[in-house]
């Protein structure tokens, strides 16, 4: 199933026809959650229509927040196992969605790298590397993290976190809010690079898997924060589709990813 997260602030005169859009796809596995953030123009009850129609749609009612904490507020409550944003004065082609699962499912994809756990019984799934996400700063912040922390003072430091549509990001997230504890992020970044690079020159304390940052902890450029519990470790490898014949260069990769 594919969410489909739409804040929504005043936006009568697009939001039917961005909802009716989404309604129309031809791929129909999808939920719709809106998220009125404080609509004073009959937004909130457009909502409230189609969510007393739809069952596979959810309605959210805020307080004049941002779109990002709207986003935040949805992803809370999603179910499906992709998730995608549309703006609320948008509207998709009826393929959308169906391209977005072909783009993930298609066979011309022989073999994908991916973050686990995964439950899909249509492929062939093998875990090849434990990595652990861990919290790193540089010299500025060093002294203040000398005993071990808690995560929830971890949250008055600024804080470095991949955008909140990847895996890596949800994982930490869905962890630490099992704890009673939300995590605002000050700067969101699209790439684990960005994250080391913007600790290093200390811009905030960064979220990293522990096992691609040897470099900057081994050789001091960036510091682990011990914290008193530790976010539990998971894995990455690859998976394919069952009845998916693998090309010899696939089959290639699997032999050299088995080796290591």
């Amino acid at each position: 199933m594919i969410s489909i997260i739409i804040p929504v602030y005043n936006a009568n005169k697009y939001l039917i026809k961005c909802i009716e859009s989404i309604l129309a796809q031809s791929f129909q596995k999808f939920e719709i959650i809106l998220i009125d953030d404080g609509s004073t123009d009959g937004s909130a009850e457009i909502c409230d229509a189609y969510a007393a129609k739809y069952d596979n749609i959810k309605v959210i009612h805020r307080k004049n927040n941002d779109s990002s904490s709207c986003r935040n507020a949805g992803l809370e409550i999603c179910c499906g196992k992709y998730i995608t944003f549309i703006d609320c004065n948008h509207f998709i082609h009826i393929n959308y969605l169906q391209t977005l699962r072909d783009l993930i499912l298609d066979n011309s994809a022989d073999i994908a790298i991916c973050n686990f756990p995964i439950d899909d019984n249509d492929l062939v799934m093998k875990e090849t590397m434990e990595i652990e996400d861990i919290f790193v700063c540089g010299d500025k912040y060093k002294e203040n993290f000398k005993e071990k922390i808690d995560f929830s003072d971890l949250m008055d430091y600024p804080l470095i976190l991949l955008e909140r549509e990847s895996n890596s990001r949800r994982y930490v997230e869905k962890h630490i809010l099992s704890k009673g504890i939300k995590i605002t992020a000050e700067i969101e970044l699209g790439s684990h690079d960005l994250l080391l690079e913007f600790a290093k020159i200390n811009l905030g304390i960064a979220c990293v898997i522990k096992e691609f940052s040897q470099d900057y902890l081994k050789t001091g450029l960036l510091h682990e924060i011990e914290t008193k519990e530790k976010i539990p470790k998971r894995s990455i490898g690859y998976c394919y589709l069952k009845n998916l014949s693998l090309s010899p260069a696939a089959k290639k990769f699997i032999e050299v990813l088995e080796e290591e």
